[in-house]
């Protein structure tokens, strides 16, 4: 884990590592933290990298700060709104799943006034990645959802403020 800090920023913090779920390869959570506090108990972050071992270097498999990512793309939304102001997200970690199944699962709620509902993402032991896990509340209508690899863009005149 040499590397966490040249992949996520100085003041990195390891807080979960191993072979995070049943058949998943070796990984690390690396964060760096929030100074905001904390309103569902998780831990407040400014962002959160899992780190995988790859050979001889580690390489990074999924990623949330303003956006979350895996390397094929965009998960847990829609469109990228370039107007929304990003606080940092109260994440929780766990063993399983929503619908019960055992996988290392990573809870993100946004920081901030509007906290909305949590974004699960749990490691796809099909696809071998990370991905947004979900759909309406009957377990057999929750699926893994596909990436979006170019999201389109909101509230593109905020960013010229």
């Amino acid at each position: 884990m040499d590397n966490a800090r040249l992949l996520i920023g100085s003041g990195a913090e390891l807080i979960r590592f191993g072979h995070l779920s049943t058949g998943a390869p070796l990984e690390g959570v690396a964060i760096l933290r929030s100074q905001k506090a904390s309103k569902t108990g998780g831990i407040p972050i400014a962002s959160l990298s899992i780190l995988r071992h790859d050979g001889a270097t580690w390489v990074r498999a999924f990623e949330a700060n303003r956006e979350m990512r895996n390397p094929e793309g965009y998960v847990g939304l829609d469109y990228i709104d370039d107007g929304w102001k990003f606080e940092g997200y109260d994440v929780s970690l766990s063993d399983k799943g929503s619908d019960n199944s055992d996988r290392f699962t990573l809870y993100f709620t946004l920081l901030g006034p509007d906290p909305g509902w949590p974004t699960e993402i749990g490691w796809n032991k099909v696809t071998g990645r990370y991905q947004e896990f979900g759909g309406d509340s009957t377990a057999e209508h929750q699926i893994f959802k596909l990436e979006l690899k170019h999201p389109p863009h909101r509230n593109t005149a905020a960013q010229s403020r």
